[in-house]
């Protein structure tokens, strides 16, 4: 503070008084902050005591000095003391002729005169049980030596706080290996063979997916879907050659495709982009592109004329093109319910009773080949 009066003097010479005032609250002497909470007694007094001086002064009165600020707390509420007058007399005391019983405190003492007793209630025993546990204390050798000899040792449970049963079951736990770090053993074969690491070189590499190769069946299948979509125009959706995978038959009216031989729509895809390579290829000249470009444009302008008047080519159910196969003359090969399956599919007038005989359905079709658009 000395420094400071210097600074302030250096700073204001006008200055030659300073009062010092000296707060000597707990908080500046490292002790523990309690802060008021306006709930004591003394605050719901004061604001009683505010209330009156308020309205007191409301009333156009003063409160300057201690007289006026007493007049202004008792001006309003209850501020009269009434004295209540009252002689007591000495009262009637009966006297008791029995003499009392021992209290309570004289049997404790007679309790404590026991040759046997615990520790709590026999203040003067020397000679406490040596195992472990007991509680029981003895004035005499002798009540001792009795006591080891034919008598049971008293033992009062030990009492732990919260706390130290916390700590006792982490130490059970830490004992039983809940919390144990699990860690790698080292094997033991020669030096070598414990720096050797146990996991095999090139674990976490990512592991190489193996190739698949398409078998004939899926390869001659896709290239069915890939010419039907090269000779109409239209290429052939994956996705709906992947959906016709799961449910296409053979000649035989079986299944063509296994359920481990299903394509997915990607790798239907990529397959139908090496064809188109393999087919863009082949056409070398530019004038052969242009040719194609043609072709192209006249059969999508032919295939929408013929849309509208009835079955267009080639007519073609799954992977079979029913236009070559009457042509050359393989239809008749088929199975009666592969031919009865196909006719329905492509809205031919089926008889209404299923025929035991394929000569009918091979009418159909051969019917519906007269109409199509590649007939003259």
């Amino acid at each position: 503070m000395e420094d400071v009066l210097r600074a302030l003097k250096q700073e204001y010479p006008e200055i030659t008084t300073a009062y010092f005032r000296q707060d000597n609250a707990g908080c500046y002497h490292s002790a523990t902050t309690i802060l008021p909470q306006h709930k004591g007694a003394a605050d719901r007094l004061a604001a009683t005591c505010k209330n009156h001086i308020r309205a007191y002064i409301n009333e156009g009165n003063d409160v300057l000095t201690a007289e006026q600020l007493k007049e202004a707390i008792l001006s309003h509420g209850d501020s009269n003391y009434n004295w209540l007058e009252s002689n007591f007399s000495s009262g009637g005391f009966k006297t008791i002729s029995q003499e009392q019983g021992k209290t309570q405190h004289e049997k404790d003492h007679t309790a404590e005169k026991r040759t046997d007793g615990s520790s709590q209630n026999n203040i003067q025993a020397v000679y406490p049980c040596p195992h472990d546990g007991c509680v029981r204390m003895f004035q005499r050798l002798g009540n001792l030596e009795n006591h080891l000899l034919t008598d049971k040792c008293t033992q009062t449970l030990e009492k732990h706080t919260l706390l130290d049963l916390a700590k006792m079951g982490y130490k059970s736990s830490l004992e039983d290996g809940a919390g144990v770090i699990p860690t790698l053993q080292a094997s033991k074969a020669g030096h070598e063979g414990r720096n050797a690491s146990p996991l095999a070189e090139g674990w976490a590499l990512r592991a190489l997916k193996k190739t698949y190769r398409f078998s004939k069946k899926q390869k001659d299948y896709l290239l069915a879907k890939f010419e039907i979509g090269e000779s109409t125009g239209r290429k052939v959706d994956a996705n709906t050659v992947a959906q016709d995978m799961r449910r296409v038959r053979d000649s035989d009216y079986e299944r063509l495709f296994q359920a481990s031989e299903f394509l997915s729509s990607q790798q239907i895809t990529s397959y139908f982009s090496r064809l188109a390579a393999k087919r863009r290829k082949a056409a070398s000249t530019e004038s052969d592109l242009m040719a194609i470009e043609e072709e192209i444009g006249f059969t999508r302008a032919r295939n929408s004329a013929m849309e509208s008047i009835g079955l267009e080519h080639p007519i073609v159910y799954g992977q079979y093109n029913v236009c070559a196969m009457i042509e050359k003359n393989t239809l008749k090969n088929l199975k009666l319910g592969m031919l009865r399956v196909m006719s329905e599919k492509l809205c031919l007038q089926v008889p209404k009773k299923a025929a035991r005989a394929k000569a009918p359905y091979l009418k159909l079709l051969n019917d519906a080949f007269k109409s199509c658009s590649c007939q003259p």
